[in-house]
């Protein structure tokens, strides 16, 4: 399935008076639709060590997808208690661009999918 199949079927859900929410259910479902090969082999560079100290860490630049580069730039923000993990990508047929995803720190310690922002 590629993204813009997702997205061309996701569209029925939505009218112009009603916005479907995205569950649980749909984030299991449509987990590596959000989540690429890109990001994941990419997060696995991030020292979390790093980050929890100086509330930044980067991953080295990765060729995961040829011919395109990509790295992560992760941010804590300690007063919202939130992580954005950036995902960069430059490509020699697309340019660059960036895909945000922004995740909620829970009292239990444990990490919450909050939402996802792309800029091309």
């Amino acid at each position: 399935m590629t993204f813009g199949s997702l997205l061309t079927r996701n569209v029925t859900k939505f009218g112009t008076k009603t916005i479907v929410p995205f569950t649980e259910s749909d984030f299991d479902t449509y987990f590596s639709a959000i989540f690429a090969m890109d990001f994941m082999k990419t997060f696995q560079q991030i020292d979390i060590e790093k980050l929890k100290t100086l509330k930044f860490a980067e991953s080295p630049e990765l060729e995961v997808v040829k011919p395109a580069k990509s790295k992560m730039e992760a941010k804590y923000l300690e007063a919202t208690n939130t992580v954005t993990l950036t995902l960069i990508t430059k490509s020699p047929d697309f340019g660059k661009f960036t895909i945000d995803y922004h995740f909620r720190i829970l009292a239990s310690g444990n990490i919450k999918f909050s939402h996802v922002k792309f800029d091309l």
